[in-house]
């Protein structure tokens, strides 16, 4: 192609400082990495561990992290998306085409990441662990317009289709917050749980000459505010194991995919010589169900059923 080729060197750097033994742990290190698009990254990372008690102990985290532009992100052309006319989001009697162009100057994505957490024994065989994050994205690579017009054919006098043409731009920006908690313990002998939460937030800046959020790639509003789940473990004999899971996803894409509850099992036996049967169910409460969105243009929507399925594995 003529193109240059990726050419990266990293190294990696750490140390752990103990500041009161056997309580008090700083962590600090870096990632240095050089590549012939972008030029040098520095990552930098420090992490503070405290043991309150045998108990109870807490960390909290800072980071940053850089991607380097793929070289699909650098150099591609392609035809996007096909917008249909009078449709959702193109109220115009002409089909929309849609290009997007690669960008040789794309810088590198950057996060800065902030996370903290808590995890303590509150009884005998039961822990629970809650931790949160606030994450900052800048250059995030989006399609940026470069021109709009219409597109004619030999003969006819009037256009026929509209033509859109994008680039790549590294200027995107985002923020994402959230919280995940797990408890976990022993029922009674051969029973386990565990019960988990997710909530999950974000902010997507405006663009300036728009007005209008920054058009990411990978929606935020594709993932789900919040979600639980409940597992059980059962050892029904020595060699028999019985899995069920139950959970709830919230709605995504502003409410076009609805949230649902699901329920999930695995019965395993096992022969006690490297070979193991098991049935298992995944989806049960519906038929079918759809997760995510088709991004606004005419294709088959996927689904996913639900389904029985056996499993015979053997380990050697």
């Amino acid at each position: 192609t003529g193109q240059d080729a990726d050419v990266i060197v990293s190294g990696y750097v750490q140390d752990d400082i103990s500041i009161i033994p056997d309580r008090l742990r700083l962590t600090v290190g870096a990632k240095l990495e050089h590549n012939n698009f972008t030029g040098f990254e520095f990552q930098p990372s420090a992490r503070l561990f405290y043991r309150a008690s045998e108990d109870v102990a807490a960390w909290a985290s800072v980071s940053r992290a850089a991607r380097t532009p793929s070289r699909f992100e650098r150099s591609a052309k392609f035809d996007f998306i096909f917008v249909p006319a009078f449709s959702e989001g193109n109220p115009t009697p002409f089909p929309v085409f849609v290009t997007v162009d690669g960008n040789e100057d794309l810088p590198s994505e950057q996060l800065t990441a902030f996370e903290a957490g808590v995890r303590a024994t509150i009884a005998d065989g039961w822990s629970f662990d809650v931790s949160g994050y606030y994450n900052r994205y800048r250059r995030i690579v989006i399609p940026s317009e470069t021109s709009t017009g219409f597109t004619f054919l030999p003969g006819i006098p009037f256009p026929v289709a509209i033509n859109a043409q994008y680039q790549n731009e590294g200027l995107g920006r985002l923020k994402t917050w959230g919280v995940e908690a797990l408890l976990k313990g022993q029922i009674t002998e051969g029973w386990n749980a565990k019960l988990t939460y997710s909530h999950f937030n974000f902010d997507v800046a405006t663009d300036p000459q728009t007005g209008v959020p920054y058009r990411v790639l990978l929606r935020p509003t594709d993932s789900p505010r919040h979600q639980f789940s409940l597992t059980n473990e059962f050892q029904l004999a020595e060699n028999v194991q019985l899995t069920t899971q139950l959970r709830y996803v919230d709605e995504i894409d502003l409410g076009n995919i609805d949230s649902y509850v699901s329920g999930d099992f695995r019965l395993n036996y096992d022969f006690g010589t490297g070979l193991e049967f098991a049935v298992i169910g995944e989806n049960l409460f519906q038929d079918q169900r759809q997760e995510f969105p088709n991004f606004g243009y005419p294709v088959a929507q996927s689904f996913n059923p639900r389904s029985v399925s056996a499993e015979l594995r053997y380990r050697f």
